[in-house]
């Protein structure tokens, strides 16, 4: 399953700053380059490889991220 969703209304700045805090906790491979560039929207892609782990902790840091940037 993907998840897609935006940062602030596809804000370039929250969304460079959403880069770093997620590559600091470990989530790696957002943004997906697809044939017709890189779009508005980011992409968690969470399959089999995924842990419910890895999962949660990219949630809790997105809930954080909205917490202090809203």
């Amino acid at each position: 399953m993907n998840v897609s969703y935006d940062i602030n209304g596809a804000n370039e700045a929250f969304t460079d700053q959403f880069f770093i805090g997620v590559w600091e906790e470990g989530s790696v491979a957002l943004r997906t380059l697809t044939p017709f560039g890189i779009g508005d929207y980011l992409r968690a892609s969470l399959y089999n490889g995924i842990t419910v782990e890895e999962a949660e902790r990219l949630a809790h840091f997105m809930r954080e991220f909205a917490y202090h940037n809203s």
